[in-house]
């Protein structure tokens, strides 16, 4: 635990304590307590809430002190490096956490990577921080041409990662590229257990399927510092984010959700295809990245079915792989200022995204003297 005069960061994660204390030391808190405590500290692996009644004597007693002191008391979730809403993920141990400590839900913040909260009456503040890992770019150029048109990076099997991979191989397109599905886990290979029954018998042989080996907990940087030339030397980059409607992968989070997948084709200079959920282009676009228009109709994003935009993302892929690996490079060629200025983009981004939280949270703040 981290206490201070204006806040205290609790948690059971050794490496929690900085990470946090860097994001509330930086805003201006003005006459505001925060007692900030870590998801995973309140939910388990499987999305189940752990014991809390340790919690609610804690924030009991830091309220009261606060109120003593004449401080607004604030209770904040910290889940940048993921994307829960209270609607589908918070709901009952934050419903707990009101009755139990008399904090309204509409006071308590959730710090987030989702980009929403349905509109539901919580407080959250945007957060990018899970996407901007400097490793990405680390030692990787965006000018280098392409050997492969496309590539596809899934670590976890997923409902629509599955969907999408099979639909990949039906359309025949798996020699025009490379592809990982199951690749690796968190904690165990279980993890990837959707591969046994989801994947159709004719396919059975083909998955796990690998690119650069393993990539497990131990291991767990090569998701992010992935210099094999089959990675790297793809035209395309077909994105599995993390997000996807739960009608579809129903153990998924249920918003768009802005992870490192998504900067990968702007660190090594590719088109980008994004399998994720609907209407998220927007805020790739609102960073000012080119999503190259004129060559990817990213329609998909706007269609509602999720199963139908998984096929017009494939759609797109298959367009690509229709052209020849010199059509790529020549393209490549001819636009390289694109690839350079995305690339331009996405490193004033990583220099700058810890600035984007700090706004964020300080807006979200603010929002309690209005």
């Amino acid at each position: 635990m981290i206490s201070t005069e204006n806040f205290i960061v609790n948690s059971k994660l050794d490496y929690y304590d900085d990470i946090i204390t860097g994001y509330l030391s930086r805003v201006d808190l003005k006459n505001k307590f925060v007692y900030s405590i870590y998801y995973v500290d309140i939910i388990d692996d499987q999305g189940k809430e752990k014991d809390i009644s340790w919690l609610i004597d804690d924030i009991n007693h830091y309220k009261n002190i606060a109120q003593q002191n004449e401080q607004q008391f604030i209770f904040m979730v910290d889940a940048k490096n993921e994307a829960p809403t209270y609607r589908y993920d918070l709901k009952n141990v934050l419903d707990t956490i009101s009755i139990n400590t008399e904090i309204l839900v509409k006071d308590i913040i959730i710090l987030s990577g989702a980009y929403h909260q349905f509109g539901d009456d919580i407080r959250y503040s945007y957060s990018p921080d899970i996407a901007c890992r400097p490793e990405v770019t680390s030692g990787v150029g965006f000018d280098i041409l392409p050997n492969y048109h496309f590539v596809s990076l899934a670590r976890i099997a997923k409902h629509h990662r599955i969907a999408a991979t099979i639909e990949i191989l039906d359309r025949g397109l798996e020699p025009y590229g490379n592809i990982s599905l199951g690749s690796g886990y968190y904690h165990n290979p279980s993890e990837n257990n959707l591969l046994n029954y989801l994947v159709p018998e004719r396919y059975a042989n083909k998955f796990p399927m690998y690119i650069d080996g393993v990539v497990a907990t131990h291991q767990r940087m090569l998701q992010y510092d992935s210099r094999d030339d089959k990675i790297i030397t793809a035209f395309v980059n077909f994105v599995m984010e993390t997000s996807f409607e739960r009608s579809v992968s129903p153990y998924t989070w249920n918003v768009p959700f802005f992870t490192e997948k998504s900067i990968k084709p702007f660190a090594w200079g590719q088109l980008p295809i994004f399998v994720s959920h609907a209407n998220w282009l927007q805020k790739i676009r609102d960073f000012g990245f080119d999503l190259f228009d004129d060559i990817i109709d990213h329609g998909y994003d706007t269609e509602p079915d999720p199963l139908t935009r998984i096929n017009l993302c494939v759609d797109q892929l298959e367009k690509i792989c229709r052209w020849s690996l010199d059509d790529c490079r020549k393209f490549k060629q001819d636009n390289m200022h694109r690839f350079e200025n995305n690339r331009l983009i996405l490193d004033e981004l990583l220099l700058n995204y810890h600035n984007i939280t700090v706004d964020n949270l300080q807006k979200t703040l603010d929002s309690y003297d209005h």
